[in-house]
């Protein structure tokens, strides 16, 4: 289905309204659309909950040197950020700049710093939904926005525990999607071994966190692909619905040395987790507009069973 089409069923169904003096890519979501949103992000918030992911909060606007940290900061072209107060960006500037978030992982990184951890309290798991802004360029596409709402889980683990982890993960985005009757694919994200120069961390560390991926995702009995799209920092599970991206099971190997994340091991010495983001819901308006496109704007009474 073409968004212009898309767009039309929303209009006449009054799920969402694009009005052109607020903006390409800023959608209102009236009060059908908005309960579709709502009554989702509840069941994921209250199932997460049920597996021990502890909801956190952090701000929708900062100073850029959260992501100076990060070293993904390089002004707007890299993580597309946007400016609240100046128009560029430079080293000499940041305690002058405020920036709207692009995304959650730098904050649930500093609230694990702000606390001392035992391996005995492995894996540590925060879980949030929260609008970010990024500021896309091409937003042509049939799912682009410039605000986005994610739910976000950020797992930190011991190496032994990444396998659960990543299955208990993979399991949870398996079993929304069914309830909302969406077909999505698996896709293991691994690294192109012609560019090895390009990647962050060990060929072991790598090997150990894709093959932790394929047997998550064989004992859920999932059918998934291997592909060499993985990121710089570590390899995701891609999970998609015709090559549209829903959700990612994504290891990062970097983020935790860069802001120095520690926890008592067993021989009560300093160790860097393991770090798992899943983006569980990547856009809940982009999914409103895929189940737009399923049910053709004639919506269940529920939309997802509880």
């Amino acid at each position: 289905m073409k968004l212009s089409e898309i767009n039309s069923i929303a209009k006449e169904q009054k799920i969402y309204a694009k009005i052109d003096y607020i903006g390409k890519g800023f959608e209102i979501f009236l009060p059908k659309g908005a309960k579709i949103i709502n009554d989702i992000q509840k069941y994921v918030e209250r199932e997460k909950e049920k597996l021990n992911c502890k909801i956190v909060k952090s701000p929708m606007v900062s100073n850029p040197a959260i992501y100076k940290i990060e070293d993904r900061y390089n002004g707007k072209k890299e993580i597309k950020l946007f400016a609240i107060e100046k128009e560029e960006f430079d080293d000499e500037s940041l305690e002058n700049n405020l920036v709207l978030k692009p995304y959650v992982a730098p904050f649930h990184c500093t609230i694990f710093k702000s606390t001392q951890h035992s391996y005995k309290e492995l894996p540590i798991k925060f879980f949030e939904t929260s609008s970010v802004v990024r500021n896309e360029l091409d937003i042509k596409g049939k799912t682009k926005t410039r605000q986005l709402t994610q739910s976000t889980s950020s797992i930190f683990t011991s190496k032994e525990n990444i396998q659960t982890s990543i299955k208990e993960e993979a399991e949870f985005e398996k079993k929304l999607m069914d309830k909302l009757g969406i077909d999505v694919q698996f896709e293991i994200e691994n690294w192109n071994e012609d560019h090895k120069e390009d990647y962050i961390g060990e060929i072991n560390e790598w090997n150990y966190a894709v093959l932790s991926m394929e047997n998550a995702l064989n004992e859920l009995q999932i059918p998934y692909k291997i592909n060499k799209n993985g990121k710089m920092f570590g390899p995701r599970i891609a999970i998609k619905h015709n090559n549209y991206l829903i959700s990612n099971i994504q290891v990062d190997f970097e983020i935790t040395h860069r802001f120095d994340l520690k926890y008592k091991n067993k021989v009560d010495e300093d160790s860097f987790p393991y770090y798992i983001n899943n983006t569980l819901v990547e856009s809940y308006e982009d999914l409103v507009k895929l189940l737009i496109e399923k049910y053709n704007g004639n919506f269940p009474e529920n939309i997802i069973a509880n």
